[in-house]
């Protein structure tokens, strides 16, 4: 494994945690916003627009374009030796390691919410209706949070494919 290789694994990583993260925790944040009032849902959508933009475009970098950011920032630069020994891990090792890490730890930060949201949406309602709807969302983005942290940890073969579509093809060319 070369060093290159190694950066490129790690990127998409990075890249692979923040949309999750960006997705149910960022996103759901924007939208707690009060969305009742004319001018705030102006804001809101636009911020959600700008933002979303932003972040298609980072994951775009970070997932489908990892040379192109180790080339930029000169990651594979200044080291003694291009490539390094380590008999029992590979790309793909790493890849679903992470997975299954990523995984874990988003169901990990998802499941005592949705359990709490879970109980409190049971409970008979004494309070402002505003707040019920809040709650509803809330409820829905851990929901969809906690799918898809297990939807890592039992498909973390097919997300591993997906994430070295790309690396298969660069370490072919470079050999």
């Amino acid at each position: 494994m070369t060093k290159t290789d190694l950066f490129r694994i790690l990127i998409k990583v990075f890249g692979l945690y923040s949309i999750v993260i960006t997705v149910f925790s960022v996103i759901p944040t924007i939208f707690g916003y009060p969305i009742y009032i004319e001018e705030a849902l102006v804001w809101v959508l636009g911020s959600v627009f700008i933002s979303a933009t932003l972040f298609i475009a980072l994951f775009v970098l970070l997932i489908f374009k990892a040379d192109i950011l180790i080339d930029w920032l000169g990651l594979s630069k200044g080291f003694d030796s291009d490539s390094f020994s380590a008999p029992y891990l590979n790309d793909k090792t790493i890849f679903k390691l992470a997975i299954l890490i990523i995984g874990g730890i988003t169901v990990l930060d998802s499941f005592p919410v949705f359990i709490d949201q879970s109980l409190t949406a049971l409970q008979p309602q004494t309070g402002i209706s505003e707040n019920i709807d809040a709650g509803g969302f809330y409820w829905v983005s851990t929901a969809l949070k906690l799918g898809m942290g297990l939807y890592l940890i039992f498909n973390f073969q097919q997300v591993q494919a997906f994430m070295m579509r790309g690396s298969a093809k660069k370490q072919e060319s470079e050999t």
